[in-house]
């Protein structure tokens, strides 16, 4: 047999043959051995897709590039955008557009930009809260703080109030004063014993209850209408042409517990009503109730009044009834404080008790509609004076929270603290409502001053240099919009 040996040539035409393949159809070739051929059906890890070898360090620099590029783009639009902001301009702005009445006011926003003398303004500002104060010499200074959004256009239009002049409405010794007749009249007891109502409209001071003095006299509350109040006088004095109460019967609803009236007690001082208009032959007539009646108030509207009672027998009730003592009844046995002060607040609905003298140490408010007591203002500082809201459903009063002196608000819809303040105030410190979100106070310095209850306005200053102020009360008139200082020897008067 012969050995046949492959021939050389033929080889190569083989290897001619596939280097003629179309170029999608070749797969690399290597060699195996002396002359041998094999197609490896493995890419070589050093080879590209491309039939070209790969460069490692090539794209990790690509890669490199790639990110400074992008961190350098970051870089600058940072920049841009900082740069824009210290310019005003840019992104997260808003414009406030602000126009002033009188012209010529000056302006400070967040205590830094400042313009004066102008009557109008567009600023851009940073998106956010911001305090504006605009001030003019004889104007009231007006002081906001506000919010502003990115993009928005905030057109604020302001009139600023002149200061107003301070009038003398009457002097002389003033005790227990109160608006009366809507807020048209204030009337009080003079020093000597004997009582005045003054309009506000302009009337001269007329004199009340026969011109008679009675020197007597430890309390007054009076009446929303007509000059009528309820007094309270040490002892049981006799008064001319005066009508004895204590032994007219009137209307009695049993609540089951007590189906029978208890002795009186005699607390040592008399109630009695004092009308204006109730007349006899003989003249200006007091009415007499009697010795066992406590503290007392009237109703909003003038026909009722309410009143703690205390019996012999140890009952401690309160009783509403007409103003001269008749058809009473009883509307609760259930008070647990041996004197409470009465405030019947402006609605029907509720009268505070407040405990005056020490006992349980809890204020109470008494609902007429449902007969029951509930706890009000814990943190109240006692001795010290409440307000009620127009509407009745609030009260102003100190607080102690957080071992200060700061005003609160209590709702009593929702019986909780709705607000309290973040100012401390000194003890001399007065308040009135103005309206029901809306409240008029003095500082220590004499300064009057209004707070509002909504948004995040502060107080705004009413008077800027008046003299040195030493208010016993503040009164509010609704309808004719004035605000009367009560001192100890003159009552002042300015619009508000």
């Amino acid at each position: 047999m012969i050995d046949q040996k492959p021939d050389p040539i033929q080889s190569r035409t083989d290897v001619a043959h596939v280097d003629q393949l179309p170029s999608d159809l070749r797969v690399p070739v290597s060699g195996s051995g002396a002359g041998g051929t094999r197609l490896d059906p493995i890419m070589s890890s050093s080879t590209a897709l491309d039939g070209g070898p790969l460069n490692k360090k090539g794209g990790s620099a690509k890669w490199a590039t790639i990110g400074i590029v992008i961190f350098l783009i970051l870089l600058l639009a940072g920049t841009a955008y900082f740069l824009f902001g210290k310019a005003n301009l840019g992104f997260n702005r808003g414009t406030l557009k602000l126009a002033i009445d009188p012209a010529g006011a000056d302006i400070v926003i967040d205590g830094k930009f400042k313009r004066q003398s102008i009557s109008s303004l567009s600023v851009k500002l940073k998106a956010g809260e911001h305090a504006l104060l605009v001030t003019k010499e004889g104007y009231l200074d007006w002081e906001q703080e506000f919010t502003i959004a990115a993009n928005e256009d905030k057109a604020v239009s302001l009139k600023l109030n002149a200061i107003p002049n301070i009038e003398v409405l009457a002097e002389g010794d003033i005790v227990f004063p109160e608006l009366i007749r809507n807020g048209k009249a204030l009337a009080y007891m003079k020093g000597d014993g004997s009582f005045s109502v003054i309009g506000l409209d302009g009337e001269e001071p007329a004199i009340l209850f026969g011109g008679a003095t009675i020197s007597q006299i430890q309390s007054a509350n009076w009446a929303p209408g007509e000059p009528m109040v309820l007094a309270k006088l040490a002892g049981t004095p006799t008064l001319p042409n005066m009508y004895d109460n204590r032994g007219v019967k009137g209307r009695f609803v049993p609540l089951g517990e007590r189906p029978v009236q208890g002795a009186p007690r005699n607390l040592g001082t008399s109630s009695w009503l004092f009308d204006d208009a109730h007349q006899t032959s003989q003249g200006w007539q007091p009415v007499l109730l009697n010795e066992s009646v406590g503290s007392f108030d009237f109703s909003p509207d003038g026909s009722r009044i309410i009143y703690f009672y205390a019996t012999a027998d140890g009952e401690r009730s309160l009783v509403v009834a007409h103003p001269d003592g008749g058809e009473w009844e009883r509307v609760t046995t259930h008070v647990d404080v041996d004197d409470p002060q009465l405030v019947w607040l402006n609605s029907d609905q509720y009268v505070l008790a407040i405990d005056a003298n020490g006992g349980a140490g809890k204020d109470r408010v008494f609902d007429l509609v449902s007969k029951n007591f509930s706890e009000v203002m814990p943190d109240r500082i006692a001795d010290t004076a409440v307000a009620s809201s127009p509407d009745g459903t609030q009260v102003l009063y100190m607080s102690n929270d957080g071992g200060g002196r700061r005003l609160a608000v209590w709702n009593l819809s929702t019986n909780s603290r709705a607000k309290l303040f973040d100012a401390e105030v000194g003890e001399g410190t007065r308040f009135v409502w103005q309206t029901d979100n809306k409240f008029i106070m003095n500082k220590d310095d004499g300064s009057l001053w209004y707070w509002d209850l909504n948004g995040k306005e502060k107080p705004v200053q009413f008077i800027s240099a008046v003299g040195s102020l030493q208010p016993v009360r503040l009164f509010y008139s609704i309808i004719n919009h004035q605000l009367l200082v009560v001192e100890q020897n003159r009552v002042l008067r300015l619009a508000a």
